[in-house]
């Protein structure tokens, strides 16, 4: 959100609190599924109202946002290089976490692979499958 928006000043923000906001426009052919991900439409039982635009890049939504026309969700690393734009990342504390899962090839790990999922796995805390295999 905007560093203008009524909620902006708030150091984290709950879901109810942001149902009612408007989203930005996205292409017609992107997937519903992701699309109502980061909409949030399950905690509200409907698609969010949405501008009337058709986003395609994370830079044409964050322009959107900018715009002080809607609000967004996405992963706190992808709102950090905005904050140019006077966008306002809120952690959003009761939102159900985006899962990344990982998958390659049974014994076609690459030392690259292998390393990601050594970092994947200290970031989440928890430990699965080597990559080594």
């Amino acid at each position: 959100m905007t560093e203008s928006h009524p909620l902006a000043d708030r150091s984290e923000l709950t879901v109810a609190e942001v149902l009612d906001e408007t989203f930005p426009g996205i292409v017609d052919w992107c997937d519903p599924a992701w699309l109502g991900y980061w909409g949030l439409d399950a905690y509200r039982g409907a698609p969010a109202r949405r501008t009337d635009d058709g986003a395609v890049t994370p830079e044409e939504v964050a322009s959107i946002v900018a715009s002080g026309r809607a609000i967004t969700t996405v992963p706190a690393l992808v709102a950090v290089p905005f904050a140019h734009l006077g966008i306002r990342a809120i952690p959003l504390v009761d939102a159900d976490p985006a899962v990344l899962t990982l998958v390659w090839p049974q014994g076609a790990a690459t030392p690259l692979v292998a390393s990601l999922a050594v970092m994947a796995r200290q970031m989440s805390g928890q430990a699965t499958e080597s990559a080594s295999e």
